[in-house]
């Protein structure tokens, strides 16, 4: 097993970071304070640029117009143009969801759909819901606690976490096949991939690997190389799982107990972005950004293709 140490990058004091995104259109690295509802971003060679959004925004992604990002916020789904700051609504959350959930992870397909979960703001309740969006707002499964890492494989497999369970999921979509993947057949066999055993369900859902007690997989990425990275809360640490085997085979360790998600930025996609939380702790020295330099390289980023 290899381990690696991250370096602090930001000192940004983040309640709950979160949602670490690389916009390739524009080199521009993305993240979000989900708690004080900020949106910060950076280029190389300028300083740390920081907004206040008019929501709890949880979750952002790159679309195909440079100007705009798609966004999950506590009432529903919004564009954020990132030069003017305004938010426009493209599609509210169902009335069930009630005044008691917000939105939480998300992640793009290789289609270009927006795939996220729902949860009940103190985490106290599986009163969450997983939903599909490509301008019709589908919804997959329900009784869902915190859902985290919306990690895709393919159009039709991802993982997935719902972190107070302590484990990663493998979820299989319901479709015929397997196409315009990241993984080659022979892989995606090992991970027992079963498109023919779906019996109408919208989502299968299969246990994949467990976290310690008191360990939480929060969000995370996959790389070139066939490994899931997985932010670790309550570990102080990102743990790489091989997709042949589920073997860990290295560990980012931080200087922070709540590490909370990360993705792959930079030219080559060869640096770990890291994000964390504060949220709970008293010491200014947590909430902070990190990055780690590694012998791997992150998948080029999908962008949401407009559907609205």
């Amino acid at each position: 097993m290899n381990n690696h140490n991250a370096i602090k990058q930001f000192d940004t004091h983040c309640a709950l970071g979160e949602s670490p995104l690389w916009h390739k259109s524009t080199s521009t690295l993305f993240w979000l304070d989900i708690e004080k509802q900020q949106l910060f971003s950076y280029q190389s060679g300028q300083a740390v640029q920081q907004i206040t959004l008019n929501a709890k925004v949880s979750f952002i992604a790159e679309t195909n117009d440079p100007e705009l990002l798609i966004g999950l916020a506590d009432f529903g789904i919004v564009l954020i143009n990132i030069n003017s700051h305004k938010i426009d609504c493209v599609q509210n959350f169902p009335d069930y969801e009630g005044s008691s959930n917000r939105a939480n992870d998300g992640g793009i397909s290789p289609k270009g759909q927006l795939f996220f979960g729902t949860m009940d703001n103190e985490a106290k309740n599986n009163n969450g819901s997983l939903y599909a969006f490509d301008g019709t707002l589908q919804c997959l499964e329900s009784n869902v606690l915190v859902p985290n890492l919306f990690a895709f494989i393919d159009d039709n497999n991802f993982f997935f976490a719902d972190s107070l369970n302590n484990q990663i999921e493998h979820c299989t979509l319901d479709q015929s096949t397997i196409e315009n993947g990241f993984l080659d057949n022979a892989l995606l066999e090992k991970l027992s991939i079963e498109n023919d055993a779906i019996n109408n369900k919208k989502l299968t859902r299969k246990h994949w690997v467990s976290t310690p007690e008191g360990v939480f997989p929060d969000g995370g990425c996959l790389d070139k190389q066939g490994g899931l990275w997985s932010a670790q809360w309550g570990a102080s640490q990102v743990v790489r799982y091989s997709l042949q085997d589920k073997a860990i085979t290295d560990i980012i360790h931080l200087p922070e107990l709540q590490v909370t998600s990360c993705c792959f930025i930079g030219e080559n996609l060869d640096q770990l972005f890291i994000t964390t939380a504060a949220e709970g702790l008293q010491s200014s020295q947590f909430g902070h950004c990190y990055i780690c330099e590694l012998p791997f390289n992150g998948h080029p980023y999908i962008i949401l293709i407009h559907h609205f």
